[in-house]
């Protein structure tokens, strides 16, 4: 395990944490974030993957052609591949919780894709957290900015992108949903 995922790696059986509805035993029950790399690309990861990435596609009632999504699946980790991208996948107990990945996406900078986690984990910081981590791989990776899409519908998740400060820019590719929202953060300190 890599410095960054061992930092990130949280025990959620401190007083007052929520936990999901899914028959862990809270004494035991553990959120571990690590990247698949760090964990050396297992097949099972790359499924799960999959999985969580299917998951999300169902959940936003968007067909994601128009990204390529079909041959992303087919390719993992793809354009997320080390050392320049990341996927980071989140465990609750054993079972996949939650998924993130980063790409690079033009000079100097990258992109958040695909951040995802399931019903039964949310409100626990599990999207936080691995939003958080995967800001802290882009830094890692040298990225002046990071710029990631989602729909205005999505307001959970606009406001947690906003708390971690990302700000709406103007959009940086063609999406045809209407209601897309384009965000910028900033990842050097001035």
């Amino acid at each position: 395990m890599n410095d960054a995922s061992h930092r990130l790696r949280s025990d959620c059986t401190r007083p007052g944490t929520q936990f999901p509805r899914s028959g862990h035993n809270p004494e035991v029950a553990k959120l571990a974030i690590q990247s698949i790399e760090a964990r050396k690309s297992l097949l099972s990861d790359l499924d799960s993957v999959r999985k969580l990435f299917r998951e999300y596609e169902a959940e936003l009632g968007v067909d994601l052609c128009f990204q390529g999504f079909e041959e992303e699946l087919s390719s993992l980790p793809g354009k997320y591949a080390e050392p320049h991208g990341a996927i980071l996948l989140a465990q609750w107990g054993q079972e996949p919780a939650g998924v993130v990945a980063l790409r690079p996406f033009g000079e100097g900078s990258c992109e958040m894709k695909r951040l995802y986690v399931r019903p039964a984990q949310r409100g626990i910081g599990t999207g936080r957290k691995l939003a958080q981590a995967i800001i802290l791989a882009a830094r890692g990776r040298g990225y002046g900015s990071m710029v990631l899409d989602t729909l205005e519908r999505l307001q959970p998740a606009i406001r947690l992108y906003e708390s971690l400060g990302f700000q709406r820019c103007e959009p940086y590719y063609a999406n045809p949903e209407a209601d897309v929202v384009f965000m910028r953060l900033e990842l050097r300190s001035t």
